[in-house]
C-alpha cells in the first residue's frame, strides 16, 4: 500500500481513503489528475506484480498548478511549427 500511495503523490494525487478487504486485498481510493494516469496500468502492474486493478471516474475539474502550466506551455511551443517570416 505504501508504494501505491507514494505513486499517487508523485502524480499530484491525494489519497482519500484506504480499506482492507478479504483475501489480503487493500483498497486505496484517491484523486489523481487524468493527465497523470495514462500509463497507470503498467505502473500498477509493476508495483503489485500483476495483481492490482483500478477504476477511473471523472470527479471534477480543477485549475492546473502554475508549474504544470509552464511545462504544458513549453511542451506546446516545442511541438508547434515555427512561424515563417514573410520578408
Amino acid at each position: 500500500v505504501g508504494d501505491i500511495t507514494g505513486d499517487f503523490s508523485s502524480r499530484r494525487g491525494h489519497i482519500t481513503g484506504t480499506d482492507a478487504a478479504r483475501g489480503n486485498v487493500s483498497i486505496v481510493a484517491g484523486r489523481v489528475p487524468m493527465s497523470e494516469v495514462s500509463d497507470y496500468q503498467s505502473k500498477l502492474k509493476s508495483i503489485t506484480g500483476g495483481a492490482g486493478s483500478y477504476a477511473v471516474e471523472l470527479s471534477h475539474y480543477e485549475a492546473v498548478p502554475p508549474q504544470a502550466q509552464q511545462k504544458l506551455i513549453a511542451d506546446y511551443k516545442a511541438t508547434r511549427p515555427q512561424a515563417k517570416d514573410d520578408d
